[in-house]
């Protein structure tokens, strides 16, 4: 059942628990969250939000990972589109934590349970670095005009390149529970000839693949120097290995280095396109040696499924129907105020609502051809309809039950 609450209403009631505008006067209102507007009226007040929110988390060097290319990417990106994004993830939460806390119990089991409230802490942070670091690398995607991104061409026009001067490879990394290396999506080799391809098609820096290597090797750094910080305070310890440790309120483990490893790959293919049918894109990418991205009778591909995938099928299913990215040139009062979101959890359907205001909206039917295509890569059935004169589209979850 819609709970006939516009995304609005939702939004501004304000975010379930964990990192909390409170921390600082400007954002917060009597000790609540400020009107989600105050962050989408402009990229730069978006950005600032990623920003604070990114430093009193302690990740303050991800939001920033390429200002040296880009230093004015703070007014431009796509800040805003993530903000929406972070809220709508909190309202849809019901869609992942199931899902994502069996995968846990294989990989980071020994980590989450030192957190005490498994649940708010397996969503909740997972979303946080997931969602507000997923497009940082976007500001380096279109660089025809931008002469900095020109003279970085030998740089970033080969990913090996590129991944030679980073200090801490993510596919080189061993998940504690299980002592061995882990592909969670695609491999590596996939993921290269993915960069390469997309740069010869689109000519664009595939801004997924850049932003995951880039993330997991700043994270690591970031640890580190907190590491290093810690020692200097506990000159006891300095002859013996810490796996976990406090600085400044925040609590550090070598396992959570499990925790963003998964969540870098995720980042990596979140942007990574499959084909489905077009003689011309299935021969290029077939030359490319990249079956494993064609889907179809004799192919290798095959959709994104919530149950196998749950974190990225959540990622790229919010990137996909967030409103905000879909329209960037109107008011977002009257985009969130007509558009309704719920999850039935017991029949695994997501229903969104529009109501007739949008239909005047330009783009606003490319947005529902946009969604209805989904299924085409994501493993879901979408059926469009009208309920009370409403439009309505029915997302339902494919394969999921236990």
């Amino acid at each position: 059942m819609c709970n006939n609450k516009s995304l609005s209403e939702i939004f501004k009631s304000g975010l379930d628990g964990y990192y909390y505008s409170i921390y600082n006067p400007e954002f917060s209102q009597n000790g609540k969250l400020p009107d989600i507007y105050k962050f989408l009226d402009s990229e730069y007040n978006a950005y600032r939000f990623i920003e604070f929110y990114s430093k009193h988390g302690g990740k303050d060097l991800l939001a920033n990972c390429f200002e040296d290319i880009i230093p004015n990417h703070k007014f431009n990106g796509k800040h805003r589109h993530t903000v929406a994004l972070y809220y709508l993830g909190y309202h849809l939460k019901n869609i992942l934590e199931p899902y994502l806390n069996k995968l846990y119990d294989v990989f980071l089991n020994s980590h989450i349970s030192e957190s005490g409230d498994n649940n708010k802490w397996n969503f909740c942070y997972t979303w946080f670095l997931t969602c507000l670091f997923h497009d940082t690398a976007s500001c380096l995607e279109k660089h025809e005009n931008n002469k900095k991104i020109k003279d970085n061409e030998k740089k970033l026009g080969n990913l090996n390149n590129y991944i030679s001067n980073l200090q801490h490879k993510v596919f080189k990394h061993k998940f504690s529970n299980i002592n061995e290396e882990k592909t969670f999506y695609y491999d590596e080799k996939t993921l290269k000839q993915y960069y390469k391809l997309n740069k010869n098609l689109r000519n664009e820096y595939e801004h997924g693949i850049l932003g995951g290597y880039t993330l997991f090797d700043k994270f690591i750094q970031m640890y580190n120097k907190a590491y290093d910080k810690y020692k200097e305070k506990n000159i006891s310890e300095n002859d013996s290995d810490v796996d976990s440790f406090i600085l400044n309120e925040l609590i550090y483990s070598k396992k959570i280095i499990d925790h963003f490893a998964m969540v870098a790959q995720t980042i990596m293919c979140h942007n990574i396109w499959t084909v489905t049918k077009g003689i011309d894109y299935i021969q290029r990418y077939e030359e490319a040696g990249l079956n494993k991205l064609i889907i179809g009778d004799g192919y290798e591909g095959k959709k994104i499924n919530l149950k196998d995938k749950p974190l990225l099928f959540f990622l790229d299913l919010l990137d996909s129907i967030e409103p905000i990215k879909a329209f960037m040139d109107h008011d977002p009062h009257a985009v969130l105020e007509n558009i309704f979101m719920d999850y039935n959890a017991e029949d695994k359907i997501l229903t969104i609502k529009s109501n007739p205001k949008m239909f005047c909206i330009k783009d606003y039917y490319k947005w529902v051809m946009k969604i209805l295509n989904m299924q085409n890569w994501m493993d879901i059935t979408v059926t469009k309809s009208e309920e009370f004169g409403l439009n309505k589209l029915e997302i339902q979850f494919n394969n999921v039950s236990d």
